[in-house]
């Protein structure tokens, strides 16, 4: 047994940052009564726990995504984020039609049908675990409205190995570093183009999260990006692309080979794409040029 799983992750956490934990003592012990407060209110049968994320939006949620949704209200990108994502979606005079690659909880699905109640969701996880949590905050919307399937996106279709991360955030990492650190599981792999035709889905509106494969998603979605011309909300994790050998250059070059604008959510786009290269996550706003 190594030495980590002899430290407490708690103690672990504090040895990490120690200055960080000291200093924000005070909101983690009150972000910590707080979850454990919905926790105790929560019934698997009801509406959920509401949580305040940004201005008038506060979802009722499910108690395992209760952290993760306040962790979206604390961080104040993914706020500028969703406040960029909410104007977007509640355009007057355009269809709001969204497909959400890389669901994961829902917290973007929840926010497009938040907004604007004629919107229609196409949601796509790979997750078993998070999967169960996005399927409970959408059943509880009108089923006309939304559709979740349980599917990676790539560049072509087929299968791809999956680990479960070590956490309680039911994501999943390609591929898994070695057996006795993660179940691998197979999972169903498709194309944005193909699983839109087949559901005769247009997107007007695409989010994307998925981990450092956003290169093979906007691959697989190369008629969407011609007919289409759906804006997309992309978000690039520069750890995981350095870990692959891949640039912010090569994930862009078919967005812009379309004609997409890139811009930065937050600050100026060159530094942004500057910070994936030391291994930092950073979020763009993709528009389709005339």
């Amino acid at each position: 047994m190594s030495l980590k799983h002899l430290v407490p992750r708690s103690v672990r956490q504090v040895l990490r940052a120690p200055y960080y934990k000291v200093r924000y003592a005070p909101l983690l012990t009150y972000e910590a009564m707080r979850r454990q407060v919905a926790t105790w209110r929560f019934n698997p049968a009801g509406p959920g726990v509401e949580v305040p994320v940004v201005d008038d939006f506060a979802p009722r949620v499910h108690a395992q995504a209760y952290r993760w949704f306040r962790n979206a209200h604390l961080n104040p990108e993914i706020r500028a984020e969703l406040r960029q994502f909410l104007g977007l979606v509640a355009r007057p005079g355009c269809p709001c039609r969204f497909l959400d690659v890389g669901a994961h909880f829902g917290l973007f699905s929840l926010a497009a049908l938040d907004v604007r109640p004629d919107a229609s969701v196409l949601a796509l996880e790979p997750s078993p675990t998070a999967f169960t949590i996005l399927r409970w905050h959408l059943d509880r919307l009108p089923a006309e409205r939304v559709v979740a399937l349980q599917v990676a996106a790539g560049e072509s279709p087929g299968q791809v190995s999956f680990h479960q991360a070590n956490d309680r955030s039911g994501m999943l990492h390609c591929v898994a570093q070695s057996a006795d650190q993660a179940e691998v599981q197979q999972v169903q792999v498709v194309t944005l183009d193909d699983v839109c035709a087949a559901r005769q889905f247009s997107p007007t509106v695409i989010k994307i999260d998925v981990e450092g494969y956003e290169g093979e998603v906007i691959r697989g979605a190369t008629r969407i990006l011609a007919e289409d011309r759906p804006t997309i909300v992309l978000e690039l994790h520069g750890n995981f692309l350095n870990e692959r050998g891949l640039t912010a250059t090569e994930v862009l070059e078919p967005l812009k080979a379309a004609g997409y604008q890139i811009e930065a959510v937050a600050g100026q786009t060159d530094e942004q794409l500057a910070a994936l290269s030391i291994g930092m996550n950073r979020r763009f706003l993709c528009r389709p040029g005339a």
